[in-house]
């Protein structure tokens, strides 16, 4: 059954009333957040007139104010970004050893871990180098592991772990994230990945976007996610990725169906010797093709004759003016 027209259009406007909302708050979040890790940093590296530190405790403190706030401003990004993935949100893949990848993230929930009671164990993890976006693609697994620890009982465990898998003849890097929780109902399940989809109890970050974003990170990715109750307790995340063999065959495929990208092609027009050569040697640097004429007749007749995409002149030139030849 179909919505009635001014139904449709009521719910798209709502849409993009959430949107816009989404980015105005990120965008404005953005910057406070950001001096709060400043001033964290300072306070770590202060130093009194007297050569006095920080107290143990006082150092804990603010440490783990920096670690959250950097935690908020990942998530923040992260918005931000989303709302570029409408226009394809552009990927840095690098090579990285995924036991040292995997343990950094560990060790930057190290504190928010701790104040649950909860610990975060990176399961021996093979040597494997996956290909990903770093920094997107641990935004990916910073949402999966705060909403593990957000829901797990005091004094569980976290596990994360990374390995390569072999599925109708292709590699895949495999990255899970398994808790002790009380687990998903299945029919809840098939929701989770919506934009701005709570449980009813809202067991999701914010405002919902926190799954929504794992989800279309790891679409970016060329990847899925899938998740899965454990037979005795909890919920595993995974994420699936290609591997570094079938990335390197995704990005030929890729170069292949990619048309050869054309050259610019300018027009230069300027009767001032100097001015033409100037004009010339700044156009050489931006690797574009360049024709030069000193007269508008003969300009235009370059222009008739080669398919210009641009043309550069001075206004007044023998012959023919820079109006009558634009």
């Amino acid at each position: 059954m179909e919505l009635p027209y001014s139904e449709l259009q009521h719910h798209k406007k709502q849409l993009r009333q959430k949107e816009d909302f989404t980015n105005i708050v990120s965008h404005d979040l953005r910057n406070p957040l950001g001096v709060i890790s400043i001033c964290c940093d300072y306070l770590l590296s202060f130093q009194g007139d007297e050569g006095e530190d920080l107290s143990p405790l006082q150092k804990e403190f603010v440490e783990r104010i920096l670690s959250n706030s950097k935690r908020a401003l990942s998530l923040v990004q992260g918005l931000l970004d989303l709302a570029k993935t409408k226009s394809g949100a552009h990927l840095n893949f690098e090579t990285v050893d995924a036991s040292d990848y995997l343990q950094g993230i560990v060790n930057d929930f190290k504190y928010l871990a701790q104040e649950k009671g909860i610990e975060v164990v990176l399961e021996p993890t093979p040597p494997i180098e996956v290909s990903v976006d770093p920094s997107k693609f641990s935004q990916i697994l910073e949402n999966l592991l705060a909403n593990a620890i957000k829901f797990s009982p005091r004094g569980k465990k976290i596990f994360l772990s990374c390995h390569n898998e072999n599925k109708s003849g292709k590699w895949e890097s495999k990255f899970s994230v398994r808790d002790e929780g009380p687990g998903i109902p299945i029919e809840k399940q098939q929701n989770l990945f919506n934009k701005f989809e709570q449980g009813e109890d809202g067991h999701e970050l914010g405002v919902g976007l926190g799954l929504f974003i794992v989800s279309q990170f790891a679409k970016l990715h060329q990847g899925r996610v899938e998740v899965q109750n454990n037979q005795d307790a909890g919920t595993t995340f995974s994420v699936f990725v290609p591997g570094i063999e079938e990335r390197q065959a995704i990005k030929a495929h890729h170069s292949l169906q990619s048309p050869v990208k054309k050259r610019l092609k300018v027009l230069a027009v300027e009767d001032d010797d100097e001015i033409l050569e100037y004009l010339t040697s700044t156009l050489n640097e931006l690797d574009i093709d360049i024709m030069t004429a000193s007269a508008g007749d003969s300009a235009y007749r370059l222009f008739c004759e080669n398919s210009i995409d641009l043309v550069v002149s001075d206004l007044r030139i023998p012959n023919l003016d820079g109006f009558e030849l634009l």
